[in-house]
């Protein structure tokens, strides 16, 4: 954000050039160019384009990711496209999406699974819950720090696939039998995780407030009592 908002001084120069790079550069700022006039685009826009246009970055990351790595380990390219789709409440898409890439990751080794990195700057995109949970994992430990890799939140494919896959189920209101077959692969995540991935403390976090939001909508479900999203 802090590299779109200092070339907006660049802005009566950028809207003099031709080549669509520009053109994308000055619709990232706040600006869509046409033949006479520039029209200021409000902050919802602005918004909106900027989190497409990291959305896409990213996507490009992984498919290099998978390009560079795919021989050796298994790398899904569209968890960011998944959670875009569930932050813009399109969740038939990003339920499609999680069931195709917990399928293909489930037998995979978690040390193995590109994970994804819980920071400032991509909690835009979260819900609410992880949020919460990242914001309770920070106080507990006030050491974590975003520029030190070791002290990270992390969060593997493969459990934050789960748990989009849970919320869009519940969303969507499946049968109790859809939400028990992801709970099996909740629990199969979660067996790997303390095997393998005792490090990544907010993985296993994720997984368990994963398998605590079904067993709690199921039970509901029992006494019709599920909340209206």
């Amino acid at each position: 954000m802090q590299k779109f908002t200092t070339l907006e001084t660049d802005v009566s120069c950028v809207r003099h050039a031709h080549s669509k790079r520009c053109e994308r550069l000055l619709r990232l700022l706040g600006y869509q160019a046409g033949p006479e006039k520039i029209r200021p685009l409000d902050k919802s826009e602005l918004v909106e384009l900027l989190q497409q246009s990291a959305v896409e970055y990213m996507t490009t990351f992984r498919r290099i990711q998978a390009r560079d790595f795919g021989s050796v380990a298994s790398v899904v390219t569209v968890d960011y496209e998944a959670l875009y789709a569930y932050k813009r409440g399109d969740y038939q898409h990003c339920l499609r999406l999680c069931g195709h890439s917990v399928r293909a990751l489930v037998s995979e080794a978690s040390e193995q699974m590109p994970c994804l990195l819980i920071f400032k700057a991509s909690v835009q995109l979260m819900d609410d819950d992880i949020v919460s949970l990242a914001g309770l994992m920070a106080i507990a430990d006030p050491s974590s720090d975003d520029d030190d890799p070791r002290k990270q939140l992390v969060v593997t494919q493969r459990s934050f696939f789960l748990y989009l896959m849970t919320q869009c189920q519940m969303k969507l209101r499946h049968a109790k039998t859809s939400l028990a077959k992801t709970l099996n692969y909740v629990k199969l995540a979660s067996q790997e995780d303390r095997v393998c991935m005792t490090i990544y403390t907010f993985d296993q976090v994720t997984l368990k407030l994963t398998e605590q939001k079904i067993l709690k909508y199921m039970t509901l479900m029992d006494t019709d009592d599920i909340p209206k999203h």
